[in-house]
């Protein structure tokens, strides 16, 4: 589900592209969609990851600009033999925009950037470059040789990446557009050149020619990582690059929310720094109305990920700051603030802290969407399952949550009572203020709802990057890029179990969980992942199990394996006991009899790293070879 206004708001942009905030402004109020207030409102708040700036200012559709474009980029045999690429500056004005960070072709890339990203990295590098990286599988580009040149080209809304086999356009006229787009004094970016250039003539770059570095020696400029300048410029007594300049490519932000994290990030960090006497002096001189562009959802997101992923802030530093921003600052962060304070306390597994001011977040404003879903967790984790449906209702695509439909299935379930008969419970209450909209789930469901909430919990950034880096091993011999294989059902499953997850979900958070949830949780301790024959497929129902390593049978309730397991074939999973049933958590991997030997010795064997046992179970991808 989309905002309809925020839809129409970006069609007359795509449509009249580029304009400025004025222009679009009557536009959309000449069209219908709103007053001048309103429309002004929603183009400075505006979320989309399509929508771009050029120099000068005005709003443009960066989907419209791209269309019919490509970029390419010549290999080297550093970039060959790490599995990387350098981003910048070839490539670069093409990788903003939704799933840049997942690119396809040659297996599948994510963008990372040097020294932010080292886990996704993982020990590879280009010496002297400290850019933007594109990450592939290690041995992902082995067939390509030096100097082959390869293109980028966003088909369908996604970034993707071929080899470049035909004649190339002659590059005078883009040499020319290029050179006439840098300041005489100064520096200009490489993305505002291409994106000017591409504004002012449909024509550059719709066949492929040379790469951006390329046609920039050809223009007599010179160059330093993504930064543009004519000859003699001294980059060397340049001023740093801005961080917030690095926000809006990292998280999509405008620049005036990324100064606005920044601003916020510096204060937190003083905060953390200074002892405890002076932070009050700090916070009272800090000018509070600067952060107002990071009340919306995205930059308070980014402020949290620079804060607790990207380096290792004190949290209490975090909840103080964001405690006296909720109580002294504008109304407009009281929710965001109320939220970062939230994310601090849980991570000090202070859980009944963070819970009231996810209530004061909602309070503040009913409709913010990080705060409704993590408001949303505490209420399941305490049973609370038809306020966490309502929590959910309130977010525009709710539904989109995986949780949301069991947690439908549970509250709906029940008899068909009137509202003033007595319970079926045997309270003697009327079912109206006793169970109505109560159902009591059954342990399967119970044990289907505490693995949803585990994989949220396997969601927040610190596990989020343990599930990158499997991602990367696992979509090694995919078309698609990795970033699709975050949510991979062995992905998640083994980020849970085999790399300690779940547990550090229970640390967390088991004591909010109710008795039966326990009892289940106990059950699933001593569980290990094993290969199962299938003995039999009950069609639309189940399928009958047989355990290779102590010969049990198990009958799974599953319609979805009952239409996609063979029987005869094996498979490696993991079921998990739900009360007297048994459940399957993560996904069926097919192996064959050869590999069993070598997969009950991984699995045996308790030095076995998680990505080692990703890798095995990957295997089978290797047989469907790259284009």
């Amino acid at each position: 589900m989309t905002d309809p206004i925020a839809d129409r708001a970006f069609d007359l942009l795509r449509a009249h592209s580029p304009l400025t905030e004025d222009e679009w402004c009557e536009i959309l109020v000449a069209h219908g969609v709103g007053n001048a207030r309103e429309m002004r409102e929603l183009i400075q708040s505006f979320d989309v990851p399509w929508l771009g700036f050029l120099p000068d200012g005005r709003y443009m559709a960066l989907d419209v600009l791209y269309r019919d474009r490509i970029l390419t980029h010549r290999l080297t045999a550093v970039e060959i033999d790490a599995g990387l690429i350098a981003a910048d500056p070839d490539l670069s004005p093409m990788l903003t925009g939704p799933d840049s960070a997942d690119i396809e072709g040659f297996g599948g890339a994510r963008t990372a950037y040097d020294k932010l990203d080292a886990d996704i990295l993982d020990g590879r590098e280009l010496p002297g470059y400290t850019h933007r990286i594109l990450v592939f599988a290690p041995s992902a580009l082995a067939e390509l040789t030096p100097g082959a040149l390869i293109g980028l080209q966003i088909v369908d809304g996604r970034a993707r990446l071929r080899v470049v086999s035909e004649p190339l356009a002659p590059p005078s006229v883009t040499v020319a557009a290029i050179e006439c787009r840098v300041a005489e004094e100064g520096v200009t970016e490489v993305d505002d050149v291409c994106w000017e250039a591409m504004q002012a003539d449909p024509r550059l770059f719709t066949r492929a020619t040379l790469p951006l570095s390329e046609l920039v020696t050809a223009a007599g400029l010179v160059r330093k990582g993504n930064l543009l300048a004519q000859p003699g410029f001294d980059f060397d007594n340049m001023p740093g690059i801005d961080p917030a300049e690095i926000l809006q490519v990292i998280d999509k932000l405008t620049e005036e929310q990324a100064r606005a994290v920044v601003a916020f990030t510096e204060l937190t960090e003083a905060v953390a720094a200074a002892p405890a006497e002076e932070q009050a002096a700090i916070l009272a001189a800090a000018s509070l109305d600067e952060f107002v562009p990071m009340g919306a959802e995205r930059p308070a997101r980014s402020a949290l990920e620079e804060l607790t992923v990207r380096s290792e802030c004190d949290p209490n530093a975090l909840v103080t700051v964001a405690e006296h921003v909720a109580r002294h600052g504008p109304r407009k962060l009281a929710a965001a603030a109320h939220w970062l304070a939230a994310r601090a306390v849980e991570v000090l597994d202070r859980l009944d802290e963070a819970q009231h001011h996810l209530d004061a977040a909602v309070g503040a404003d009913p409709f913010w969407v990080l705060a409704l879903a993590d408001r949303a967790r505490y209420a399941i984790d305490r049973g609370e399952f038809t306020q966490a449906l309502g929590l959910f209702d309130r977010i525009d695509g709710g539904q989109r949550f995986p949780i949301y439909w069991l947690l439908e299935e549970i509250v709906t379930a029940g008899p068909e009572l009137g509202r003033n008969e007595r319970c079926w419970c045997g309270s003697g209450r009327k079912y109206k203020v006793c169970h109505l909209g109560r159902g009591e789930p059954t342990l399967a469901q119970r044990a289907r709802l505490l693995y949803q909430r585990a994989c949220v919990h396997c969601d927040q950034p610190e596990w989020r990057r343990v599930r990158t880096k499997l991602g990367m091993v696992r979509s090694r011999h995919w078309d698609t890029g990795s970033l699709h294989a975050l949510d991979d059902p062995l992905v998640v499953d083994i980020t849970m179990f085999e790399a300690g997850g779940y547990a550090d979900y229970l640390t967390r958070r088991g004591h909010l969980l109710t008795p039966d949830d326990r009892l289940i949780t106990q059950q699933w301790q001593t569980v290990r992942r094993s290969i199962y024959e299938t003995e039999r497929v009950h069609p639309g129902r189940g399928i009958t199990l047989r355990d290779l390593r102590t010969d049990e049978h198990h009958t799974i309730a599953s319609p979805f394996a009952s239409h996609h397991l063979h029987q005869g074939q094996l498979y490696c999973c993991r079921l998990v006991p739900a009360g007297e049933e048994m459940i399957a958590g993560g996904s069926f991997e097919p192996v064959t009899g050869e590999q069993c030997e070598g997969l009950f010795a991984l699995l045996d064997d308790e030095k076995t790293e998680p990505d080692q046992l990703i890798e095995f179970l990957s295997t089978r991808f290797e047989e469907c070879p790259e284009d």
